[in-house]
């Protein structure tokens, strides 16, 4: 079916919900981009291609300028799904520990329909994790899914675009040569949003673009011939990201959900490598697995009409481990305690009427240690980095400056009186992390 009659076919059967706002709960939609820095969208970057339906979320709600992921995808999702740093659960890359509370079960137990729709890339590599393959286990009552499992008679993973290779319900759903991946999901995410229930929801999107393979998308129609992965490509993939979130912006309307819809967008980490944007300082070339900026900055945009301040832009530093809280407390769930077997780490930057919080946290933290390969694990560290300044673990202070300018001056003493300051509080904030168990990993904290 096309997203388009997917479209009409959910708002057909849109449910019939108290429209006072007072009354009904909030629902989330959390939408994660693969591989997509926060230079790639034309309201962080004005040199950037127009990104106009991610523009328009984000003058409709705040835009965060300073949000740093871990350096790759795995480590990130294990983040957002649970709210704890990576030295407190994660084990190896493409894999979730089981016994995890995760962002679905902490809405399923609230009483939230939860859907997870797109990349999931937790259960592990093979058929000796049978503990660890349906998402069932971690919350989510319904999933389409690429890279789920790689159990006996599935085989491996297959394409991601077009003619994917998706499971649902324990068994793999089957698609024609011209279906595109990221289509496939939005439709199965308004289906789900639009279904004819009393109950709120969230639905997890975790994208498959902009990924590599760098492949034309259906703006250009399916690959031909002897067409290959090519980055020229990834600005057309960039652009149907932002098309894909309209469409679903325009579904929830449609549906007569917007309103009382929170939507979260961002990105895992920052872009491949092979590609280079332009900006006003510029040319930026993605650092997907490097601890510096152009490897953790990310976009954060988050919108909820009403309560969200509408083009709002908000320069306080956060992390992955905020996304949980964030969600928690604009839906209003119980946010999991900050302390504890079952506790994360982060902090809502918002109140429950979503007004800013206040004081501001002052540092965003990331410990990374990805255990995937030999040249990714040369980049393991970790950082406390403020609005303007970062200091690893190693010792080495950086003042990092606009996250657009890829240029990072390395500093050294004489220090300025506010420098000083400023790496004290960023070392105060490692050595907390470090007292309740973020031993740091041993490789160099930074990159090229």
């Amino acid at each position: 079916m096309s997203f388009a009659l997917a479209l009409l076919a959910a708002v057909g059967g849109g449910p019939s919900l108290d429209v006072s706002p007072e009354r009904r709960p909030t629902n989330v939609v959390l939408i994660m981009a693969d591989d997509l820095g926060a230079e790639w969208l034309s309201c962080y970057n004005p040199a950037a291609p127009p990104t106009p339906h991610l523009d328009a979320l984000a003058a409709g709600g705040t835009r965060f300028t300073r949000c740093f992921s871990q350096p790759l995808c795995t480590p990130s999702r294990v983040v957002l799904m649970t709210g704890k740093y990576n030295y407190r659960n994660y084990v190896e890359f493409g894999f979730l520990p089981p016994e995890e509370r995760t962002i679905g079960d902490v809405f399923r137990e609230a009483g939230f329909r939860t859907g997870v729709f797109g990349k999931w890339q937790l259960s592990g590599d093979g058929p000796d994790r049978p503990d660890a393959i349906d998402p069932a286990d971690w919350g989510f009552d319904e999933h389409l899914l690429w890279q789920l499992s790689r159990r006996p008679g599935h085989g491996d993973k297959g394409p991601r675009y077009w003619n994917p290779k998706l499971e649902t319900g324990g068994a793999i759903r089957r698609s024609a040569r011209d279906e595109y991946g990221p289509d496939l999901f939005g439709d199965a995410l308004l289906e789900f949003a639009a279904r004819d229930d009393d109950r709120p929801f969230l639905a997890y999107y975790p994208m498959v673009l902009t990924h590599d393979p760098f492949l034309q998308t259906p703006e250009t129609g399916p690959p031909t011939g002897k067409a290959q992965a090519d980055p020229k490509h990834f600005p057309e993939m960039v652009r149907y990201t932002d098309r894909l979130v309209g469409r679903i912006v325009a579904g929830l309307e449609a549906a007569g959900l917007r309103e009382n819809t929170a939507i979260l967008f961002c990105g895992d980490n920052g872009t491949h490598p092979s590609v280079v944007c332009p900006t006003p300082h510029g040319p930026y070339r993605g650092g997907k697995g490097l601890l510096n900026d152009r490897g953790t900055w990310v976009p954060l945009i988050v919108s909820l009409p009403s309560r969200v301040p509408a083009g709002a832009t908000a320069d306080r530093p956060v992390d992955f481990s905020d996304l949980l809280p964030t969600v928690c407390t604009l839906a209003g769930v119980p946010v999991p305690p900050s302390s504890g077997e079952n506790g994360g780490d982060g902090a809502s930057p918002f109140a429950a009427d979503g007004s800013p919080v206040k004081p501001p946290r002052t540092a965003a933290f990331v410990w990374y240690d990805p255990r995937h390969n030999a040249r990714i694990n040369q980049q393991a560290g970790a950082f406390a980095r403020d609005g303007r300044y970062r200091l690893y673990a190693d010792g080495r202070f950086f003042d990092a400056g606009d996250p657009l300018d890829p240029a990072e001056e390395e500093l050294t003493e004489p220090l300025t009186d506010e420098q000083r300051r400023v790496r004290q509080s960023l070392a105060a904030e490692l050595a907390r992390h470090a007292q309740q168990g973020g031993g740091l990993p041993r490789a160099s904290a930074s990159g090229p």
